[in-house]
């Protein structure tokens, strides 16, 4: 399967980071705010999170 990341963004400034490193990296975007399940699964080789702090 094809690497992924999952990212949540309020402002906007983690989607822009999360599309710069999924462009550069050649990873699938998905938006966490759109998935109606509680938990991730998945058979990519490679994940990565994104999300605003604090």
């Amino acid at each position: 399967m094809s690497p992924e990341i999952y990212y949540f963004s309020v402002t906007g400034n983690s989607l822009v980071v999360a599309r710069d490193i999924a462009r550069k990296m050649g990873l699938e975007l998905i938006p966490i705010a759109s998935m109606q399940i509680k938990k991730i699964k998945t058979d990519a080789d490679v994940m990565g999170v994104v999300f605003p702090t604090l």
